[in-house]
């Protein structure tokens, strides 16, 4: 890259440079022509040597195809929204497209319009929505339907394109495996759903009437993973309380935290099987279980997590 420049190259510079034609220049960049090699190499070595790197608008132009995966999503902080959109860059990436993040926070309709309103000035060649929460329900519904759309939920819903986890029967089997381990019944923390009541908490509310055991009242918990805390501080009071399901890793982590702080002991390993694997879990999982234990040794409590992304 030349080091006297101080304004960067464009098509123009590169065509003087190479001594050949704009339209060359173009049709080296978007391969839609044959060019002589003679020609070819002296335009690599001109956008070599200028440092040119021409703009996603005017590929799109040039190539007539939309580069760009627009993803719209709630929390992007949280394990499985991140784990989400990592799964489709990667994918994005290996198609040759590049992938924008809009975050829209709430359902309030100047949030949505102003999320849509910034997905809808790229060059789009579709939208995958993050239907995990009434945000994202709230900005798929408002995509115009000339874009392609694709959501990815818990739930099916009819004349849309979808990727749908079964957080029902992973709720349902996790909650299986904790009354194969002989407890009487399996308390639930959700996360804040999409919709009146999310798979989750539907599997777990079918697995325990189908074996017949006692559903507990549900523990609501938000986001924050600290208002697990307090949860399991008063999930800890009970002591017919043996087993817990939360809706996320991290609701999980203030729920352990929690029981500990209330004297009870929670099992170094989960006792199910999980999804995620979160380097921060393991690295809290190890600094809870080295709280010593009271002298009278509780009764133990089995905590379980269930990560669907």
């Amino acid at each position: 890259m030349d080091p006297s420049r101080t304004k960067p190259a464009t098509i123009a510079d590169v065509a003087a440079r190479a001594g050949v034609s704009v339209p060359t220049v173009s049709r080296v960049l978007t391969g839609a022509a044959k060019v002589s090699p003679a020609k070819r190499e002296a335009v690599e070595a001109a956008i070599a040597a200028l440092g040119f790197r021409p703009s996603a608008a005017a590929r799109v132009l040039a190539s007539r195809k939309a580069q760009v995966i627009a993803v719209i999503a709630g929390d992007t902080s949280q394990y499985g929204y991140a784990e989400t959109i990592r799964g489709i860059e990667e994918a994005a990436r290996a198609g040759d497209y590049t992938v924008m993040i809009t975050v829209v926070e709430s359902t309030d309709d100047d949030e949505i319009d102003r999320a849509i309103a910034a997905t809808l000035s790229q060059p789009l060649a579709g939208v995958c929505v993050l239907k995990f929460d009434p945000p994202g329900v709230a900005a798929l519904h408002r995509i115009p339907p000339s874009l392609p759309v694709v959501a990815l939920s818990g739930v099916r819903e009819p004349g849309l394109r979808q990727a749908v986890l079964d957080e029902s029967r992973a709720a349902e089997e996790l909650t299986d495996h904790l009354l194969d381990l002989g407890h009487a019944t399996v308390h639930h923390v959700r996360v804040p759903p999409s919709r009146r009541e999310d798979g989750r908490t539907t599997g777990w509310r079918r697995a325990l009437k189908r074996r017949g055991a006692a559903v507990p009242p549900v523990s609501d918990a938000s986001w924050d993973p600290r208002s697990g805390i307090e949860i399991g501080r008063r999930l800890a009071d009970d002591p017919t309380v043996t087993a817990v399901f939360c809706g996320n890793d991290q609701i999980a982590m203030g729920v352990i935290r929690g029981i500990v702080a209330s004297g009870r002991r929670v099992p170094r390993r989960t006792t199910s099987r999980s999804s995620s694997r979160m380097r921060r879990w393991a690295k809290n999982a190890a600094r809870i279980s080295a709280i010593p234990a009271p002298t009278s040794a509780p009764p133990r409590v089995s905590e379980s997590q269930c990560a669907c992304r």
